[in-house]
């Protein structure tokens, strides 16, 4: 027995299923500047960002700390220098009336 149908015309859909892996073609590097706890992260695993977009922020008090003990050495230098400098011009007023040697002057300008 035959069977008969008339003809349709149609689109057929080829599709094709499978398993395994999808690796990128390239990995980018991220890395951050310092080192630090991360406090903020702003984007999500896999999520599509363009370059220099912020992706997390991270916990500077340390940076602050830091940056609060320099500033407290940089004036305690200084204080020294000021120091330094009234000693040594207390010098020269002294070896002015030669009552001290030229080698203390000397030795206390060096150590300016």
């Amino acid at each position: 027995m035959v069977t008969v149908a008339p003809v349709i015309r149609d689109t057929v859909v080829i599709t094709e299923e499978s398993m395994g892996w999808i690796e990128a073609e390239t990995s980018p590097a991220v890395a951050a500047e310092v080192a630090g706890k991360i406090e903020n992260i702003f984007a999500d695993t896999g999520q599509t960002v363009q370059a220099g977009t912020l992706l997390a922020s991270i916990d500077n008090t340390r940076q602050k700390l830091e940056i609060k003990a320099l500033k407290a050495e940089i004036g305690r230098l200084k204080a020294l220098i000021t120091n330094q400098e009234r000693t040594v011009k207390r010098y020269r007023n002294l070896l002015a009336k030669n009552s001290i040697s030229r080698n203390r002057l000397i030795t206390r300008r060096y150590n300016l």
